[in-house]
């Protein structure tokens, strides 16, 4: 999953928040890692409600993203920066 809020004084500079989505047997899905992926929705909601209501936006553009297959050696992450 992705989303973007664009940047107000550098949109073409980016910073990349992320979280993984996936879990394992042996730990809890909300504390590996739905807890890291509610913090980053949350926090995309929060900025994109600043820029909507208030017109305050980040000067960088900002991508949310979160990444699978976290537990088999990063193969998301890796993957969404082999294509980036």
């Amino acid at each position: 999953m992705t989303g973007d809020l664009e940047g107000d004084m550098w949109p073409d500079e980016w910073l990349v928040l992320g979280a993984h989505h996936d879990s394992t047997i042996d730990s809890p899905g909300a504390n590996d890692n739905a807890s890291g992926s509610t913090v980053l929705l949350e926090t995309a909601r929060l900025l994109a409600q600043l820029k909507k209501d208030q017109g305050i936006g980040p000067g960088r553009s900002i991508r949310f993203v979160t990444f699978g297959a976290e537990e088999q050696g990063k193969q998301g992450a890796r993957a969404f920066v082999d294509r980036h």
